[in-house]
């Protein structure tokens, strides 16, 4: 079975923790080998974790049934920008979910005159599955598993990247994150720093456009090393070299 292993980012280029991130395409195969009646029963006795929710509801997708047992409803689809409601959100705190709306209404921002600053973040955003889980994490280790179905995101990591140009904000993990929930394809060794085929579809296709258009740092390989910030929209502002809030980026975007 074909396995690639993709992350927002591998190994540590400076002091502070290493992003490093496993996409695994191995779940991809058809068969449950029986983990459904397994999940199943855990779920009836309560004993689910939050990961093996989003694999629950995955196979009962599959095999055609209802909502998994002991997980949450998925939201009913709307038009408009999406929000926190949009989504499964588990593992996080009242505060974890303001940060999640405050970086989805970055990454959707519009300018004066209504049109979206950066609009392929707005279209990846709108192709996310209806009620598609987002696990909170507090490690820096953002992930998307194809398995299970479930994307960890860290709500205060910025990556800091080996290009000099600064910091990339949390907000940004989490599209790249949901780039491989949208289009994922199996990566295949590159032999450069972007390690494989499916890091390199994202950092220098979407991540890059997208923070093109929200001026935020770009990188050219798959390295660098995690920021603990303020919030989930702090990065590196290219344009002034300082570490600004999406606010700013905002106003600036709209300039150009």
């Amino acid at each position: 079975m074909d396995v690639s292993v993709s992350a927002r980012a591998s190994g540590s280029v400076s002091s502070g923790v290493s992003h490093v991130d496993a996409y695994s395409r191995a779940g991809l195969t058809v068969s449950d080998g029986g983990e459904l009646d397994t999940l199943q029963a855990r779920a009836a006795s309560g004993q689910l974790s939050p990961v093996e929710q989003g694999t629950l509801a995955r196979l009962m997708d599959r095999a055609g049934g209802g909502a998994a047992p002991g997980a949450a409803k998925a939201p009913k689809a709307h038009s408009g920008p999406k929000t926190a409601a949009d989504f499964t959100i588990t593992g996080g705190t009242k505060q974890d979910k303001t940060d999640l709306n405050t970086a989805l209404k970055y990454l959707q921002q519009t300018d004066s005159s209504g049109k979206a600053v950066s609009p392929t973040a707005t279209k990846l955003i709108a192709k996310m599955k209806e009620g598609a889980t987002i696990h909170i994490i507090h490690d820096g280790n953002d992930s998307y598993d194809p398995s299970t179905g479930v994307l960890n995101w860290d709500p205060k990591s910025g990556l800091k990247v080996t290009s000099g140009q600064g910091i990339q904000s949390a907000a940004l993990g989490l599209v790249h994150e949901m780039d491989h929930e949208v289009s994922g394809t199996v990566g295949k060794p590159t032999g450069d720093g972007y390690q494989n085929t499916e890091e390199k579809r994202v950092i220098a296709g979407s991540e890059t456009t997208i923070a093109h258009d929200l001026h935020e740092p770009t990188r050219t390989d798959h390295y660098g090393s995690t920021v603990v910030m303020t919030t989930a929209n702090a990065h590196t502002d290219v344009t002034s070299g300082k570490v600004v809030d999406g606010a700013v980026a905002a106003r600036a975007a709209t300039k150009h």
